[in-house]
């Protein structure tokens, strides 16, 4: 498991100003696996669009007197990616090569509706803790990194751009990492 403990805010601090050396349009958004097989997935072309929302788990209580709030803290982040694979070429990297956007679009949807689930279950029915098998997002783009749980992949194709692969990516935050 990776370890943040000695990211500092000096350190963080630092990261922060070297990526603001970078345009938006050069800072990465990645999907990386370990534990297990690993895998990387960078969003290339960037997301067209990605959503943070962050609840709380709060009840309001109204008595006669008045009311008040059973607050429990914050609960589990949602993320939403939508964007697509691009025409010609994208960042995924299996062999250390680009991929034309049907075989980006199919690395993403097996990796994330199937390889990382067998492989989460393949370790629990070894008697091994499937929580060895981690799935981040790295936003380079908002400064944020989260220990995510892949909630639901959709693709989306037209007659209009048939061609082009769109997707649209739902996933729980289970631990803001940076």
């Amino acid at each position: 498991m990776l370890d943040f403990s000695l990211a500092t805010p000096a350190l963080l601090a630092a990261y922060a100003a070297g990526l603001s050396q970078l345009s938006q349009a050069e800072r990465p958004v990645m999907l990386i696996l370990y534990g297990g097989m690993p895998w990387l997935y960078w969003f290339v072309p960037p997301p067209e669009d990605m959503s943070y929302i962050y609840p709380t788990r709060a009840t309001a209580i109204n008595t006669l007197g008045g009311a008040y709030v059973d607050d429990f803290g914050t609960a589990i982040a949602e993320i939403n990616i939508r964007g697509n694979t691009g025409y010609k070429m994208g960042g995924g990297f299996g062999n250390g090569m680009l991929a034309s956007g049907d075989l980006l679009m199919v690395s993403l949807r097996n990796m994330l509706v199937q390889n990382y689930h067998q492989q989460r279950l393949a370790l629990a029915r070894a008697g091994q803790d499937p929580d060895t098998i981690q799935l981040l997002l790295v936003d380079t783009l908002n400064l944020t990194m989260f220990k995510v749980y892949p909630r639901q992949f959709q693709l989306q194709r037209s007659k209009q751009s048939p061609l082009l692969y769109r997707f649209n990516l739902q996933l729980w935050g289970l631990e803001r990492l940076l």
